[in-house]
């Protein structure tokens, strides 16, 4: 793998993981959660598939329409798990696929294993897949970072 890659993994497949520190409650950082997989971010679009209130987390199916020619269009989707704890919000984003359609020709799923596993091919294979790894990071660090800036928002309308 090129030493510039970024894209998280865990045994061949791009995986995120981590927390956020925050001095709010379980109850509001659940309601943050929720209330940011539920807004419209650009070209991201989130559909929340599990609530548990009783442990906090919120479970949703993401998409990403990913940057290509007019003659491809190219799908990112993942699920992304955020879970309330005290004073902290855990997230993981996993399940990673891509769904890539030629316009007027087939459709093709492929995994995140099969994207890294294309790493190890040489040439000109290895620098499209790299480049795709790079865009795919840049959308989740994106999505982290908003996450992110909702938490300190919070912390910060609080204070006021």
């Amino acid at each position: 793998m090129a030493l510039s890659q970024t894209v998280h993994l865990n045994k061949n497949e791009i995986e995120y993981k981590g927390q956020f520190d925050a001095a709010a409650g379980k109850g509001e950082l659940y309601t943050i959660a929720k209330s940011f997989l539920q807004k419209k971010i650009g070209k991201i679009h989130h559909t929340i598939i599990s609530e548990n209130t009783d442990k906090d987390e919120v479970v949703a199916y993401g998409t990403v329409k990913l940057h290509t020619p007019y003659s491809l269009i190219r799908t990112l989707h993942y699920t992304i798990s955020l879970n309330a704890d005290k004073e902290k919000l855990k997230y993981h984003i996993d399940s990673v696929y891509l769904v890539e359609t030629s316009r007027g020709f087939s459709t093709k799923k492929i995994s995140s294993e099969d994207l890294v596993k294309s790493m190890d091919i040489t040439g000109p294979v290895a620098a499209q897949t790299e480049q795709l790894l790079n865009e795919i990071d840049m959308n989740f660090q994106m999505l982290l970072d908003l996450l992110h800036n909702d938490i300190k928002q919070t912390k910060s309308s609080e204070k006021k």
